[in-house]
């Protein structure tokens, strides 16, 4: 009983401190990944922050989920996992396409949004690629039929997107 009247407020002080740490590293790291935070993001210009492993990341949002997407000006269209496009709720009966992806050849469906938000950008009707083995399952992939409606900019570790203007 002795030990815990006099270590115990220290083990507890110590547990404490080492509990902070770790959710602090944690949400430090999660920022570093992904910088552009829905949040963060209003306005039909963007000017997004390049990510630690030199990608362009933000958080968007399908049909009103938010999701962390990737910008891929080497993919043809939105792409996502399978398990994704569940938790979505898409459909998952669209036609059947074969995918030529960095990794290979994968089968996949096509599949319509309603919505793919990005602060105040918002595209209607996008066709989405599905695919059951597609890398980063809690990823969005946004190609080429979404940014081809944006105007694109790159400055040293910006990306701006905007609307341009008609």
């Amino acid at each position: 009983m002795r030990f815990w009247r006099n270590w115990g407020p220290v083990l507890f002080a110590w547990l404490a401190i080492m509990t902070g740490l770790y959710f602090g590293f944690s949400w430090f790291m999660a920022r570093q990944q992904t910088p552009n935070r829905v949040e963060n993001l209003s306005g039909t210009v963007l000017e997004l922050q390049r990510s630690r492993d030199g990608h362009f990341r933000l958080e968007g949002r399908i049909n009103d989920h938010i999701v962390p997407m990737l910008i891929d000006t080497g993919a043809s269209g939105v792409s996502m996992d399978i398990s994704l496009a569940r938790r979505l709720g898409l459909p998952t009966d669209g036609p059947g396409v074969t995918l030529t992806t960095a990794n290979g050849v994968v089968e996949g469906y096509e599949t319509q949004v309603d919505t793919l938000r990005m602060g105040d950008i918002v595209l209607h009707n996008l066709t989405v690629t599905v695919s059951p083995a597609f890398g980063n399952p809690d990823e969005v992939l946004l190609g080429m039929n979404a940014l081809a409606h944006l105007s694109i900019t790159m400055q040293g570790n910006q990306l701006r997107l905007s609307v341009p203007n008609p």
